[in-house]
């Protein structure tokens, strides 16, 4: 009789602690609580057995009472069951929770296990799609009892890559989750000043440094004059090799603040630079230098950056 009770338990604790690691980390449930109710793909086994007699059905069921409940031997059985599900499963998958905060419209994920340039081995999963105000919970492969950087491209946000740990669920609320980085967001401070920018009489290059306390060794981040490309009051974005659309948050409050509508909608989708924008400790400060069409300097602006590495930083030209 203890063996009887310490296998339905230990069966019971099986099923129980299965089932929520797979309703806190994924969406199979449903899958899975079909198959154990014998329907969905199993619906064929319950058809079967209810052609059974009740003599028959009891007949399997003592069998089951006798080769199951009874047998100290399917003890050890179920235990190697626990260890894999307790220990091994966890220990080489950690979850992500991605939640769409967006009440705009859905987002499309590629999500793939980062790898050196061309690694054979580093395939995207299938696009993922979640709705506004929907979310989504999966697993992926992880170092044994360790941890895996992958790398998320969003739908018209920065692309960019978090850890995950076995035996850890982190949760990723979109959009804000991929503005949580080193990017740097440049536009004129005034009216006047995009005007001055954008005309056609006159030519200008904006020369982009990052430098460390008291403006001392900077380093070149983006030349325009270098390279051909004229700036005309535009907003431009550093740390995100695609042009995306800035968070509505952002733009709401530059609304507030009395800025066009027409010139926030050209605002919106900041041109791309390319290049890596990366603070640490050492680099605190930026330099932007105004060109003319001779590449000579008109003028010179320095700010202070944000104290708090990865985030998004932003500067007004005329604010000098």
């Amino acid at each position: 009789m203890i063996i009887y009770a310490i296998n339905l338990v230990t069966i019971l604790a099986t099923g129980v602690w299965a089932s929520l690691w797979f309703i806190y980390n994924t969406e199979w449930f449903p899958v899975i609580g079909g198959a154990l109710g014998l329907g969905s793909f199993l619906a064929w086994i319950a058809f079967i057995l209810g052609l059974l007699t009740d003599e028959k059905k009891k007949t399997l069921q003592r069998l089951v009472d006798e080769k199951v409940f009874s047998n100290r031997h399917f003890l050890w059985a179920v235990l190697v069951i626990n260890a894999l599900l307790l220990i091994l499963l966890p220990s080489v998958n950690g979850g992500l929770h991605i939640i769409n905060a967006s009440s705009a419209g859905s987002i499309t994920l590629k999500i793939h296990k980062a790898a050196p340039s061309g690694d054979p081995l580093s395939i995207p999963n299938p696009p993922l799609f979640i709705a506004p105000h929907d979310q989504q919970k999966m697993i992926f492969p992880v170092k044994f009892w360790g941890s895996d950087y992958y790398n998320i491209s969003a739908s018209d946000a920065p692309d960019f890559e978090t850890t995950v740990k076995s035996f850890t669920r982190k949760t990723l609320i979109f959009p804000d989750v991929a503005w949580q980085q080193n990017l740097l967001l440049i536009k004129p401070s005034s009216e006047q000043e995009f005007a001055n920018f954008n005309n056609d009489s006159s030519e200008y290059y904006l020369k982009i440094s990052l430098c460390g306390k008291d403006f001392n060794s900077c380093n070149i981040r983006y030349d325009g004059y270098t390279a051909h490309t004229s700036y005309s009051g535009g907003a431009l974005l550093m740390g995100t090799e695609k042009n995306v659309r800035l968070p509505n948050a952002l733009l709401q409050n530059w609304r507030s603040l009395g800025w066009p509508a027409d010139l926030v909608a050209h605002w919106s989708r900041p041109t791309s630079l390319s290049n890596g924008f990366f603070l640490d400790h050492d680099h605190r400060s930026l330099k932007i230098a105004v060109l003319d069409s001779e590449g000579v300097t008109e003028y010179e602006c320095r700010f202070e950056l944000n104290k708090e590495i990865n985030t998004l930083s932003n500067v007004e030209l005329g604010q000098c």
